[in-house]
C-alpha cells in the first residue's frame, strides 16, 4: 500500500480481518455450514533507508506477535503489544 501510512494500514488490515471473520464458509461438497475462520496480520512501514527485506522482517515479527497474543487479531510495529509478545 503505498504512500499509506501505518495508521491506515492497521486500519485497512482491522477491516480485511473483520471481513474474513464473518464470512460464511460453505463445504461444497455437502453444503454444510462450517467454523468461522479467522487470521493474524502483522502490519509494518516502509522507513527511508530501509531495504525491502528489513520491512518483511518486520512484518513477520508483527505476525508471530499476533498469534502469540492469542491470534485472530492485527499488530502494527507501533503497538504496545509488540513489545508484550516478543518479551515474552
Amino acid at each position: 500500500m503505498p504512500r499509506t501510512p501505518l495508521r491506515a494500514a492497521v486500519d485497512v488490515a482491522e477491516q480485511l480481518r473483520l471481513a474474513v471473520k464473518k464470512a460464511e464458509l460453505v463445504r461444497r461438497s455437502t453444503g454444510e455450514k462450517q467454523n468461522c475462520l479467522t487470521i493474524s496480520i502483522g502490519v509494518a512501514a516502509l522507513h527511508a533507508r530501509t531495504s525491502p527485506q528489513a520491512l518483511i522482517e518486520a512484518a513477520d515479527v508483527c505476525l508471530y506477535a499476533a498469534k502469540r497474543s492469542g491470534r485472530n487479531c492485527v499488530i502494527g510495529e507501533r503497538d504496545e503489544r509488540l513489545l508484550t509478545a516478543v518479551a515474552g
